[in-house]
């Protein structure tokens, strides 16, 4: 009886042991897979913004009006008087020593003294004067004046071309507009007037700043279609924040007569690598984030932690090893950005042009399932992270490892007090509850143990059979969650769904889109539907049908779907078949799909093959 004992739990050890690593293993796989996806995305919106961002400064610097702006705004102020200096120096000097000091010492800028910052220029401290000092309107909002209170020449071309700019920063969510002279490098115009308004990017205190080197790149370039862009870095005129740039020149009559700058909007690109809060919308799970560091390995935009919980956070990092003074750095200023050292594996992976997943610790510590690849982006270094914690994302596993334990425990007790018993009739059903074992240990879980006694032997087949069934039970639920991470079902924005399929189509994986996509486009009351095929390496001629039905049903409730990222390969077995996809229309990638889904939304337009 002992030895039936022993062997009980042995049994029972090793199939729950079997089925934790099946299901672990299955966790990690499509956790990885969900990962990736998101990657991918976050990287074309990434991309994306930028892109626009580019064109939108390109037709700006070449707008006849930007242009007429340019000159008027240059010959205004090379003729500002300076009669007034010295009172404007008074009145600037107290600005600059107690509003601008006090909000940089709250932000704990890297500035001791605001004579680091002063304009010795007069016309530069005139202007500041009439635009920033005397302006009624508080900081941050001192872009609402249109007129100072001097009549000058300036004041009428600001009164007149102000309005407008002012109307382009906003619309394009900018988080400011430059008009620089060339020769000069005296910045003649400033939508949000802060102190690097009227001051020279040549000899003024920003010329070593990173605003004053993409200017210097982009006024010798002769060239109206010439864009660049520098990386983040501190600049003190926004109290040491985090800024970076994008310039063009402005060419008159085949000269360059200055240059149009734009501060890049930091929390727009905040907001597509958050997801705007929305983590668990596309995947992430509670514990799931995307973020960008650069190749300095310090965070370009927000870490979902120091949104969620920032105290919580800060002590994460601070027992990382963190530098207290980084740690109130970014408590003082309400941000990790450009502050945090993000130096992992997968990092220095990625900024080794490394595309691939990893399991390691993260900046705060904790281990963690990620997802990494450099960003196509020119002028800049960055990389793009998907990450979750592996705590989260083997719970379930870490429950059936748990149920198994307690499992195993019962059995032993079970098993030790059947020990001790002298009955009857014991050996022919502990053979069954033996062969019983023995397929459960073989991964058969279908097997039920029918063994109807009321003796001791009665409850420990009944203790198996629960064993069996919660096992069973558990494993079904991992798949059914294995099954719903494998074609998740993406809001991308308003009207339009992506669904990335990764692995093998099959016609399992077609009904199961069917179900769960139809139900989704319908709630969402979605117009167009991308279902991305750039993860699946096989997808046969049945399923292929069964893609252009789902297309079908999609299309009966009034959206279209656009398939991209299909494999040659698979275009030409489909060809050969003859294989006809009818209900949707193709692109080549992602990123054309997105573009047709705007489009269709935008202009009402339907695309679809049948229509």
């Amino acid at each position: 009886m002992l030895a039936i004992a022993a062997v009980t739990c042995a049994t029972a050890i090793a199939v729950g042991s079997q089925a934790y690593w099946v299901a672990r293993s299955a966790l990690e796989d499509a956790t990885f897979d969900k990962l990736v996806a998101v990657r991918e995305l976050k990287a074309d919106q990434v991309d994306s913004f930028f892109r626009t961002i580019r064109d939108q400064v390109i037709a700006l610097s070449a707008d006849p009006m930007v242009i007429d702006a340019m000159t008027s705004f240059s010959d205004a102020f090379a003729s500002e008087s300076m009669s007034d200096r010295f009172e404007d120096a008074a009145q600037l000097r107290s600005f600059y020593s107690q509003e601008f000091m006090s909000r940089a010492r709250e932000a704990k800028a890297p500035v001791n003294d605001f004579l680091e910052l002063w304009p010795e220029d007069p016309r530069s401290q005139h202007m500041q004067h009439h635009y920033i000092a005397a302006n009624s309107y508080p900081v941050g909002e001192k872009y609402q004046l249109d007129r100072s209170s001097d009549g000058s020449r300036y004041d009428d071309v600001h009164a007149t071309y102000h309005p407008v700019l002012r109307d382009f920063s906003k619309r394009f969510g900018f988080y400011d507009v430059f008009l620089v002279n060339a020769d000069s490098g005296y910045i003649v115009y400033s939508t949000e007037k802060e102190i690097d308004f009227a001051t020279s990017l040549f000899d003024g205190p920003y010329r070593d700043s990173n605003i004053a080197a993409v200017f210097k790149e982009a006024r010798v370039a002769n060239n109206a279609n010439f864009v660049r862009m520098v990386d983040f870095a501190s600049y003190m005129p926004s109290y040491g924040a985090q800024a970076s740039f994008i310039a063009s020149p402005i060419v008159r009559n085949g000269q360059t007569a200055g240059v149009l700058i734009v501060q890049v909007p930091l929390e727009r690109l905040n907001g597509i690598m958050t997801s705007d809060g929305a983590w668990s919308s596309v995947g992430l799970g509670a514990t799931g984030e995307t973020y960008i560091v650069g190749r300095d390995y310090i965070l370009r935009t927000q870490s979902r932690f120091f949104v969620s919980d920032r105290e919580a956070f800060l002590d994460s990092i601070t027992e990382a090893g963190i530098d207290q003074t980084t740690v109130d750095r970014m408590r003082s200023v309400g941000s990790a950005i450009g502050l945090l050292t993000v130096d992992t594996p997968g990092t220095r992976a990625a900024m080794a042009g490394e595309i691939g997943t990893q399991i390691f610790d993260d900046y705060r510590g904790e281990p963690v399932l990620s997802a990494y690849r450099k960003l196509d982006l020119p002028d800049v270094s960055w990389a793009v992270m998907s990450e979750r914690d592996q705590a989260e994302a083997f719970a379930e596993a870490l429950q059936l490892r748990n149920l198994i334990a307690v499992m195993v425990l019962v059995t032993a007790i079970v098993a030790v007090l059947l020990a001790w018993l002298i009955a009857r009739n014991l050996v022919a059903p502990l053979r069954d509850l033996r062969d019983s074992a023995n397929r459960l240990s073989e991964g058969d879980l279908s097997l039920k143990l029918n063994i109807d006694r009321g003796d001791e032997i009665g409850e420990l087949a009944t203790s198996f059979e629960r064993m069996r069934r919660s096992i069973q039970e558990l494993i079904q639920r991992q798949e059914a969650s294995i099954e719903a991470l494998a074609t998740p079902l993406i809001p991308f924005r308003d009207e339009v769904l992506i669904v990335p399929m990764v692995g093998v189509v099959d016609q399992s994986r077609i009904d199961q889109l069917r179900e769960s996509l139809i139900e989704e486009v319908h709630k969402q009351r979605s117009r167009v539907t991308i279902i991305d095929l750039t993860g699946a390496p096989e997808i046969d001629a049945a399923s292929a049908e069964g893609l252009n039905n789902v297309a079908g049903a999609v299309a009966l409730l009034g959206a279209t779907v656009v398939l991209t990222g299909l494999r040659p390969e698979i275009a030409a077995q489909w060809a050969q078949q003859d294989v006809l996809i009818s209900n949707a229309v193709s692109e080549r990638s992602l990123e054309r799909g997105i573009a047709r889904a705007l489009e269709i939304i935008d202009t009402g337009i339907d695309y679809s093959l049948g229509k």
